[in-house]
C-alpha cells in the first residue's frame, strides 16, 4: 500500500522543514537546545537562561507539548518554512532577540523586540508569566509578511 506524503501544513512536514533548514552540527549548545526542543518534542519544558542588554538575567521555560504556547504554538502559527513570518535559523538564535532587543513589560508579560538589519525586520519574543511565577515563551514571530498573509498581522 502506497503511504501518503505528509501535507505542508502539518506538524510531521514542517518538522522536516525545519530539519532541512537547520545545519544541526553548526550550532552552539544553546542552539541545539533550541533545536532540539522544536525537532524532538518531549513533556518535560527546557529551561534557559539569557542576560539581556540591561544585565538582567532572563530565565523562561520552552514548552514543547502546549498548543497555546511555545514550540506547538510557534510551529503552527508563525513557521512555514524559509519564507515564513519566522525562519528555522531565526528560531534557533531565538535568545539573540533578548540579548539585544528592547525589553517592555506590563507585569503579567515581557516582551523583546529586535528590529534587525536594513530590511528592519522586527523579531519579537514574548513571555508570560506562569501561575507558579515563572516566565514561558509564549511565541516567536516578526513584522515580515508571507504571500499568505500579507495584509494581516503575524502575532
Amino acid at each position: 500500500m502506497k503511504t501518503k506524503k505528509p501535507q505542508p501544513s502539518t506538524l510531521e512536514a514542517k518538522t522536516e522543514a525545519f530539519k532541512k533548514e537547520v545545519n544541526f552540527s553548526g550550532l552552539n549548545e544553546e542552539q541545539k537546545r533550541i533545536y532540539t526542543a522544536f525537532v524532538f518534542r518531549r513533556a518535560k519544558p527546557y529551561r534557559f537562561a539569557v542576560n539581556d542588554a540591561n544585565g538582567n538575567t532572563v530565565r523562561f521555560l520552552l514548552y514543547t507539548n502546549k498548543t497555546d504556547d511555545g514550540v506547538l504554538h510557534i510551529m503552527g502559527k508563525h513557521y512555514k518554512g524559509v519564507a515564513g513570518p519566522v525562519t528555522a535559523t531565526e528560531i534557533v538564535n531565538l535568545c539573540d532577540v533578548i540579548r539585544n532587543g528592547v525589553m517592555t513589560s506590563d507585569g503579567k508579560s515581557i516582551t523583546y523586540t529586535w528590529i534587525k538589519g536594513a530590511s528592519t525586520l522586527k523579531l519579537i519574543v514574548g513571555l508570560k508569566r506562569s501561575k507558579t511565577g515563572e516566565n514561558v515563551l509564549k511565541s516567536f514571530y516578526s513584522n515580515r509578511k508571507t504571500s499568505r498573509t500579507a495584509g494581516s498581522s503575524n502575532k
